[in-house]
């Protein structure tokens, strides 16, 4: 019997313009292989880096009857994350408690309550705002899925980067077995910093989670671009006039300039 895979993505209440767009695409592409689809909704505003590089919003904010009602698919739950486990989930994952943000506000607690919450322990993680192309990469997770804790996405070309929470494959009965992991902060000079102005000093997940693959605590394999592609759309809003880029972009018509831009869409590349 194929493995069903879960696909848990996090949003604000700000990403409806995101997720409109997002939901139908990964329901489509990801079909059969995945049971369900969490979206877990974070009613907390953004904080730091990740405020201010996502700007202004101009869209109405939703709230969590809104994606109910708005994403209709026995697939689809929206789950709101539950702070009262903080704790619990930073334990279970670090060893130490409170473990909720990284020092540029980017989430780490949010994104593990969310892995946390699939019924599934094979996982698919990605942000709301990416979009896929597979041409093999689904039936490779399947492949690999008992082999490896963490499976990075594709992106648009092979350049190596350092993992990335945009996209990935998680194996969590594996991950189960080697938790706690270190949850590692910024040098002694920069942390004393943000000690003075009250701001947290945690690496990013991916950061995190990179410097565990690369002490070897973590199995990891990345997927090529022979198997699909992830591309991700960097600004809300870009999002309303993207349909016919979707609609390429989930047949494989992607234009050579594009899949020379490492893993962010450029609008400039398909105008041709």
């Amino acid at each position: 019997m194929n493995t069903k895979f879960s696909f848990v993505t996090n949003a604000t209440l700000d990403d409806g313009v995101r997720l409109e767009k997002f939901v139908p695409q990964v329901l489509s592409v990801f079909g059969d292989y995945i049971d369900e689809l969490l979206i877990v909704v974070d009613s907390k505003p953004e904080e730091g880096r990740i405020k201010k590089l996502h700007g202004r919003n101009s869209y109405q904010k939703a709230t969590i009857d809104d994606f109910r009602r708005d994403f209709n698919s026995s697939k689809v739950k929206i789950v709101k994350v539950d702070y009262t486990v903080l704790d619990n989930v930073s334990e279970k994952w670090f060893g130490e408690k409170g473990v909720n943000r990284c020092q540029n506000g980017t989430p780490i607690f949010a994104f593990l309550y969310g892995i946390e919450q699939c019924k599934n322990d094979m996982i698919i993680r990605s942000d709301c705002d990416i979009l896929f192309y597979d041409k093999g990469f689904l039936d490779e997770l399947r492949r690999f899925e008992n082999d490896y804790d963490i499976i990075q996405l594709p992106f648009l070309n092979n350049d190596i980067i350092p993992f990335s929470t945009r996209a990935f494959f998680i194996n969590r009965q594996r991950m189960n077995a080697i938790v706690p992991l270190r949850a590692h902060k910024l040098d002694i000079v920069r942390r004393l910093h943000r000690f003075i102005f009250r701001r947290e000093s945690y690496l990013a997940l991916e950061q995190i989670l990179d410097k565990e693959i690369e002490h070897f605590k973590i199995k990891f394999h990345a997927l090529n671009t022979e198997k699909g592609y992830t591309m991700h759309i960097p600004r809300r809003d870009e999002f309303p006039a993207l349909a016919p880029i979707i609609k390429r972009f989930s047949k494989g018509d992607i234009p050579k300039d594009q899949l020379l831009v490492k893993h962010d869409y450029h609008l400039k590349c398909w105008m041709n």
